[in-house]
């Protein structure tokens, strides 16, 4: 029995080729139900061609310096693409898991497919925040904003991040609902604008506090804790 497992995790190579395509496979046909020969052959293939393919976006869980388990996620169109986990049956309730995903949700929206009849990690993924956002005939498609989106309706907080934001000119828009409109902040390089979606209108600003300090936001009828905030989301 392992208790209390500490990960960490390591860039895979062209040597974990074969360990990571066996890992792959597993993640599948555990939770896929019933196959004949044919279907099995095909997603084999399938796997070895994708492994191979995209190798450089899997890392290796590592415990105690043994290789227990992989995952792999990369950025499709601004969100992140969860596309595998998978850990070893004696090293799984360990919290290992859940904590990679967690660390993963702390740089964006994920999204990711699960087999419905995989509950128990869709249990998991209930309790991380994602919600079913579509289906096919077997799996799930989950999402969730990002375990740090509550953070956002702390108006410092949010004024930081906006700060770092346009110093880098390279993250996400942010957006946000109150009072029944919605509004966009775009962080540029050394400066940020804000527009209101569906308006053609867009105020551009120097930095943050200006535009925090400025006549829209007076406007928008913010205060302190921005608890007039309805809902936060990212572009």
């Amino acid at each position: 029995m392992i208790e209390n497992a500490n990960y960490e995790l390591k860039k895979a190579s062209r040597e974990d080729y074969f360990q990571l395509c066996e890992y792959k496979k597993k993640s599948i046909f555990e939770n896929a139900g019933e196959m004949d020969c044919t279907e099995k052959e095909k997603i084999c293939k399938f796997v070895e061609k994708a492994v191979s393919e995209n190798i450089e976006e899997f890392q290796n869980i590592l415990v105690d310096g043994k290789v227990v388990g992989c995952v792999r996620h990369k950025y499709v169109n601004s969100r992140i693409f969860l596309d595998d986990i998978y850990i070893e049956e004696a090293y799984r309730d360990k919290g290992i898991g859940r904590n990679i995903i967690r660390e993963i949700m702390r740089e964006g929206i994920v999204y990711l497919w699960v087999y419905k009849s995989n509950e128990k990690a869709v249990s998991l993924y209930k309790k991380l925040g994602f919600e079913v956002e579509d289906e096919d005939e077997y799996r799930w498609k989950m999402i969730t904003l990002g375990e740090d989106v509550l953070d956002y309706f702390d108006i410092e907080y949010t004024k930081g991040r906006l700060i770092e934001w346009s110093s880098q000119g390279v993250e996400p828009e942010f957006c946000f609902e109150i009072n029944g409109e919605e509004y966009m902040i775009i962080p540029f390089k050394d400066s940020l604008s804000i527009q209101w979606l569906g308006h053609m209108e867009e105020i551009y600003f120097d930095d943050v506090e200006t535009l925090f300090d400025s006549r829209v936001f007076d406007r928008i009828k913010l205060n302190e804790s921005w608890k007039d905030v309805n809902k936060i989301w990212f572009y």
